[in-house]
């Protein structure tokens, strides 16, 4: 799947199901097919699956590629191959871009893991003001072991997100209710490592028995709404697509997890609903360092909604 890092030859803008895709969305999805590139390329050394998820999936099988109005890529992996990456990767001296996840420098905390690209621009709206590597990224979710009894797959999920909030506080200060703040006052007696280790061996509270689903437990937000709630033997083994000019990872359950997700994931969305993912979200530039745009106007004027910015 290897990619020439020069290689121009799949930078010219095009339309696509209706869809304008400019040189510049071009020179993201090669920016982050790079990534995924060196990220795949460790994971095939030490024999670790991976799969693309949400939009990414469905861009692979009904685009042979990105969604046209997607810009981002997103993978899953199931907690022991996830682990083992994080385990090996810091041996891997040509790996060079930075892995942010869990304790980050200047007291910044990520529950999942991103992979990024500091010679590029990809401020998130959310984290603007955060003094972290803010380069073009992708986003790798862990997937654990959970209960097939609703309430108890529940119930993790809520200590889940309390720990997260609180292990969160830590690091900026979150708004929460009145409950979340006694909470936060309580565990203050315990360090964040520690709050750490609760919280992750929470995540993988059922890792050693043999579950019939997995969840992005890691990342409440998403699996209370029951869209990553998967059939494990879903996931177990992968298959290789064609995806752009190159090609990536599919479960070989693929289908009946997006199904899961959206339903009839093969039906386009209206034309007017075409390209609003991330719109003012994610300010984008693949040929800048991030650096060069902290505490510029430019992108405070961007997340306020000058669409005349929006390049990607």
């Amino acid at each position: 799947m290897y990619l020439l890092e020069k290689n121009n030859n799949h930078l010219s803008p095009e339309y696509r199901f209706g869809f304008y895709v400019n040189a510049e969305r071009k020179r993201l999805w090669h920016a982050e097919l790079l990534m995924y590139e060196k990220f795949n390329k460790i994971c095939n050394k030490y024999n670790l699956n991976h799969f693309l998820i949400g939009g990414s999936a469905i861009g692979a099988v009904r685009h042979k590629g990105f969604i046209p109005w997607d810009d981002d890529l997103d993978i899953g992996m199931l907690r022991k191959d996830f682990n083992k990456f994080l385990e090996v990767v810091k041996s891997e001296t040509s790996f060079n871009y930075e892995i942010q996840y869990g304790f980050l420098p200047n007291n910044q905390f990520s529950s999942f893991l991103r992979i990024r690209d500091k010679s590029t621009t990809g401020i998130i709206k959310d984290e603007v003001d955060r003094n972290i590597n803010h380069g073009i990224f992708i986003e790798i979710y862990p997937f654990d072991n959970v209960c097939s009894i609703k309430w108890v797959r529940k119930l993790q999920l809520k200590v889940s997100a309390k720990l997260l909030n609180i292990l969160t506080d830590r690091f900026y200060q979150v708004t929460c209710s009145k409950i979340d703040r006694v909470l936060i006052s309580i565990f203050k007696i315990l360090s964040a490592n520690r709050l750490w280790k609760l919280w992750n061996w929470n995540c993988q509270l059922f890792g050693k028995f043999n579950t019939k689903f997995v969840d992005t437990v890691a990342l409440p937000v998403y699996a209370f709404k029951g869209i990553h709630l998967y059939y494990k033997k879903d996931l177990i083994q992968t298959q290789k697509v064609d995806f752009e000019y190159t090609n990536a990872y599919v479960a070989k359950g693929n289908d009946r997890c997006l199904k899961i997700h959206f339903g009839d994931y093969m039906q386009l969305p209206p034309v007017d609903q075409r390209g609003a993912h991330h719109q003012a979200i994610i300010f984008y530039d693949t040929q800048l360092p991030y650096t060069e745009y902290m505490d510029k106007i430019i992108v405070q004027k961007f997340f306020e909604g000058d669409v005349s910015l929006r390049d990607i």
